[in-house]
């Protein structure tokens, strides 16, 4: 799964995926590693009840999820944003 973050036309920062995920009811936000966690509100084909993203957010971007406190999620599909939700962030 490839994952980004890009903050739409209204500002609103917004998690964007490319493989299809169940529904995310929280991301959350972990000050260890700078890493972001997809919680589902129920687990996936395989059992899973998570999806923790691979790369640390930048200092910049994490200022701005604490403003904000909540984040857009979407997927990607034929380079149009689809299905696209407002979260919650857990700062932890």
């Amino acid at each position: 799964m490839n994952a980004g973050i890009v903050v739409l036309k209204d500002g609103t920062p917004c998690i964007v995926f490319d493989d299809p995920l169940p529904p995310v009811g929280k991301v959350i936000f972990t000050a260890e590693d700078h890493l972001l966690t997809l919680v589902f509100e129920q687990p996936d084909a395989s059992g899973n009840t998570h999806r923790k993203l691979e790369y640390p957010l930048e200092p910049d971007m994490v200022d701005f999820l604490k403003e904000r406190g909540n984040v857009a999620v979407g997927m990607v599909v034929s380079g149009a944003l689809k299905d696209i939700r407002m979260v919650n962030v857990v700062f932890s």
